[in-house]
This record gives C-alpha cells, structure tokens and sequence, in this order.
C-alpha cells in the first residue's frame, strides 16, 4: 500500500446498500473474506465502520481497533494482520453513494483532523471522476439502447444487422428484418396517460423478447415501432407464419395495467435479405415501406416487394408534386350546378376540387384526393377550398346583381374533426364579408362515429347560416333515431344507387325508401350521378328534390358557370327532354 497505509481495499455499493469488494492492495491475508463469513455467520450484514459508513452517509474513523466498538466483531482479524487504526470513506454521485474506500495504517491515531482533512478532499476528487464516468456512460448507453425498454435503439439495431449480414454473405444464409408498429397506440396514451403508455410500451418488449429468445435481436425503434432480426430463414410462408401466429398472436393477448385491461394489436413489414436489400439501411427501409402497405391493406402482416417499392416511389413522387401544387397555386375549382325537379331551375352548385399539373396534366380526383387524405394535407387544401368557395359567391353574386345559387363544398373527415374547425370556418367567413352561401356537405360514416359532439359543431355551422347535407348517404346504415337528432338540411343519396336504379326494382325500391323517410324528417334529397333520362324519369316519379350529373352539366370553371346555369332547366318528363336537347350536357367528362 502507499501513503504510509498497510492495506486499501474499495468497494461498489449497490442500491441496496450491499458492499462487493472491487480492488485492494497491500498486506490483508484473507480479512476480507474472513469478514464476509462472519457477517453470514451472524446472520447480520450491516455491521462495522463500512456498513455504518453507508447507511448514515458519513466518514467513519476507528483511531483504535482494539478499542473502537464498530471494530468488535473482527477486531482479532486485524489486529492479527498489524492494522492499528482505519477509515472508511463515502465516493458520491449526485448524492447517492456508490463506492467506498476503506484505508488501514499500522499506527493508532493514524487518522487525525489534518489527515482526515486531506482524505475528505480525495473523496470529494475520487466522487467527481466517478460522477464523470457515469454520466459519460450514461450518455455512451443512451447512444445505443433505449431508455424505457433497455433495448437496443435504431442505431445500434442497425450495426448489429450490418454484422449478420457480413456473416450472412459469406455462409449464403437469408436473414430478415421486420418492423412491428402497435395500432391505435397514440389512443391509450390520450386515455390514460403517458404512465400507462410506458407500461404498455415495456411489455410488449418483454413478449417480443419472449419471442425472439434474444434481445440482441430486437429495438425500439421509436415510439411504438420494434424492429426485429431473425438470423435464420429456411423461406418466406414458414417466417411469415410465425410472425403472424406467434408473434402478432402474443401482442393481442390482453394486457392489464394498473388495473386496466388493453387490448393491443400490431401490424408488421417484412424484407428479407438478400432479395430486399444489400444493407441494414435498406432492409430497414423495404420493412417500413411493407409495414405502410399492410396498414394501407388492413392486413395484419406484409412482405416487401419491387413492386410495392415501386409504388411507393410514386406515391411519394405524387406527394411532392401535391405539396408544390399547394404552394404554385395549381388546384381550381370547377362548379357541376344542382336542379330544383320542382322548380325546374338551378338551385345550387357543387364545388369539386380539380388539379392540373404542369409535368401530368390534369390529373383526375380519385388519384390525389385520398393521397391528400392520407398525407393530412386535406386540411389546408380543404381550408383553400372554403376560402375560394366564399370568393366564388361573393364574386357571383356581384355578377348577377342578387344573391347567387348556394354553393356546397365537400368536407372532409379529417378536417371536420379538427378541434378548431369550427374557428378556421368563421374566420374565413367574416374575411368574406358577405351572407354565407355555403352548404357543407358530410359523409354519413363522419356523422355516426360521434353523434354528440358532431350535433354541437353542426348546430355552430348552422348558426353561421350554413347548410348541411349528408353526402353518400345509405353506405353508413343510419338509423331513423340518429338522423331524427341530426341538425341537417339535407340527404344526398349515394351515386352507386342511382346508377343501379335502371337494373332491378329493388334499387328503385331502396331509393324510394330514402326519399320518403328524408321527407318524412323535413329533409330534401338530392340524387347525385344522374347520367340518363330514365335515372330523371324515375326520381321524378319518386318525388326527389333536387338532381346533378352528367345528363345536365359536367362541372365547369367558374368563367362558364353563369352561361351554364342561366341555360338549365329540368325537363319534366323523357319526352320533355327530348323536345329541350339544348338544355342539357350529356358528357362522359369526370365530375
């Protein structure tokens, strides 16, 4: 030993307070050892200087070992070795002590104030560095696990993938990655708090752990996404039966927390080298673009494929293209007029939504519109929709010298859900600076997910003096009850019925039902996709109120808008409109 000390020794010290000798020097002979039996021996571990030490948190010194009390129980250990007198001294990190250092000298009395002094600033240099160390391994295991999980994180998931598949080149086995994303995970945390979220979060790593017998070949990946390795694959349909019956399986299984029973499901993408990439990176990649498909396809479990990769390429080619769109001002409206079978005159228009790209050209709805849906950018073209919806009628109505046709513009789900729809809507309305002429138009399914809170923000926008039709009514099964409550104007009966009106009874039938039961609630109806006059012939029968499609107009920018409207009117009958052919577009024009 050095210093003038005949033996050191220093101790990790657990959360516990529990003792393990790590280092030592100088004569000691077994004391440590015979200490330790004497403890277990006892049946006390929490006696002597050391022990004292750490529970009060404090130096101890022992002057004279053959008189000091906290010496008795190895008192002839050490006076058997020479050690006349000790010390036992606390090394802190952030007010926690972790590590003691016990130092003896040949002489009693060794330890005065002076000497103490000294021993006391070491300990305070000695607690520093270990504070140092700690924190640098602290922030060395953060750059490579996760905190919440202790599994390895995207970054140490991706080199150890890199080292299987060295490994896999040169033995010419196939390896996979996939990616497990939990369903609806961002719900339980609203719910029930982030506390919960954790525990959810923690447990499915332990059954994913469970699964994969070896967490080196699991991460979190972020949030509520895992990735796993599987090191050896015989084929495709055996990996993704596994994956499917036992690991989705396994995640399904109820889970209770803090009392609380959850049902948790999981979707998963699959790549397989060496067919879906050369690399980590890629095989990483390939597994998120087939987790994004299985979600698109509602399926639980998909497998990467060129062709997928391709189409992913083109949806994200065709959101960029969107998101330039929205900043170069290329989306327009076009209006398709609405006709009044009682007035024989337009008594509205529809608002569509239409994009000519300068690279595609005019590119039809069906081929943006759920992509806008899917990217959340519907809100702010939705808001763009509005806006030029209110110009539009301002404009118009300018034109014509009295207030123009109303105008309906289709709102999305997204959008009306959004808390401060209601706020955005009033502000562009007052911009306006002029009566509202806007009829909102929402899907059935949007009015049945929260009949209550949709009834306040209905009644809002009636307030406003807002309009409100249900669009593709009939696909949602309302019930009489729920559209009793509803605060609505109107029923929009779903094209796909129309179109079948002319092959079976049972559609005229089903339609006439509609009418009936909308009347029967004080609500007009409007027929949307009329294309042929046995479709007009039938729903003049059938008493509908108002009717748009092809048969009248396709929809049209807004410079032609008045000459078509001003051209309109409904023919009473199929031989009616034979006579007027000049009032109507027949046209096979999308609308």
């Amino acid at each position: 030993a050095q210093g003038g000390f005949v033996f050191a020794w220093a101790g990790q010290v657990d959360g516990t307070g529990e003792i393990t000798p790590i280092a030592q020097d100088g004569t000691e002979k077994g004391y440590l050892e015979e200490i330790r039996a004497a403890m277990e021996a006892s049946g006390n571990r929490r006696e002597g200087p050391t022990t004292v030490m750490v529970s009060e948190k404090r130096i101890v010194v022992c002057n004279d070992i053959a008189t000091d009390p906290p010496m008795t129980r190895w008192r002839d250990f050490a006076l058997q070795r020479g050690y006349r007198s000790m010390i036992a001294i606390p090394l802190s990190v952030d007010d926690r002590i972790v590590a003691c250092l016990d130092l003896y000298s040949d002489q009693p009395n060794y330890f005065d104030a002076e000497e103490v002094s000294l021993l006391t600033g070491l300990a305070a240099d000695l607690s520093y560095a270990l504070a140092f160390i700690s924190h640098e391994q602290e922030i060395d295991y953060l750059s490579y696990y996760d905190s919440l999980t202790g599994l390895a994180n995207r970054r140490l998931f991706l080199e150890r993938v890199n080292t299987h598949l060295q490994a896999a080149k040169r033995s010419g086995r196939k390896i996979a990655v996939s990616i497990v994303d939990l369903d609806r995970f961002k719900a339980i945390n609203d719910a029930w708090g982030s506390s919960v979220g954790d525990n959810v979060l923690t447990a499915i790593a332990e059954r994913m752990v469970e699964f994969a017998r070896n967490p080196a070949c699991l991460s979190r990946v972020s949030g509520d996404r895992y990735a796993l390795i599987e090191t050896e694959v015989s084929d495709t349909a055996s990996l993704m039966k596994q994956l499917r019956e036992d690991l989705l399986s396994s995640i399904c299984e109820p889970l209770v927390v803090f009392g609380q029973e959850l049902r948790i499901s999981a979707r998963a993408g699959v790549a397989i080298f060496p067919l879906d990439g050369e690399d980590a990176e890629s095989l990483l990649r390939n597994a998120e673009s087939a987790l994004k498909d299985a979600k698109r396809s509602g399926d639980a479990l998909c497998a990467y494929t060129q062709q997928l990769s391709a189409s992913v390429r083109q949806r994200m080619e065709m959101d960029n293209r969107l998101r330039r769109a929205i900043d170069r001002g290329e989306f327009q409206l076009h209006y398709q007029p609405k006709l009044d079978l009682n007035t024989d005159r337009v008594c509205g228009v529809e608002a569509l939504l239409r994009w000519e790209s300068p690279e595609l050209g005019f590119v039809p709805p069906k081929d943006f519109v759920p992509l806008l849906e899917e990217t959340g950018l519907i809100q702010k073209v939705g808001l763009w929709v509005i806006e030029e919806a209110l110009r539009t009628y301002r404009q118009w109505s300018q034109l014509r010298g009295r207030a123009a046709p109303r105008i309906a513009v289709n709102v999305s789900p997204l959008q009306f859900k959004q808390a401060d729809f209601i706020e955005q809507f009033t502000r562009r309305l007052v911009a306006a600076g002029s009566p509202c002429g806007l009829d909102i138009e929402v899907t059935e399914s949007l009015m049945l997910a929260n009949v209550d809170a949709n009834m306040t923000r209905l009644n809002r926008l009636r307030e406003l003096g807002v309009r409100i039709a249900i669009d593709d009514f009939g696909t949602g099964y309302s019930s009489l009850a729920q559209l009793a409550r509803l605060p609505v104007d109107a029923l929009k009966i779903d094209r796909s019925f129309i179109i079948r009106m002319g092959e079976n009874a049972a559609s005229v039938s089903l339609v006439e039902t509609i009418i009936q039961m909308a009347h029967s609630l004080n609500l007009r109806t409007i027929a949307e996709g009329v294309d042929s006059f046995e479709q007009l012939r039938l729903l003049q029968m059938l008493r509908c109120d108002e009717v748009q499609g092809f048969l009248f107009s396709r929809a049209v920018p807004f410079a032609r808008l008045d000459g078509v409207v001003n051209s309109l009117r409904s023919p009473r009958s199929s031989t009616d409109a034979l006579e007027h052919p000049r009032h109507l577009r027949s046209t096979s024009s999308v609308g």
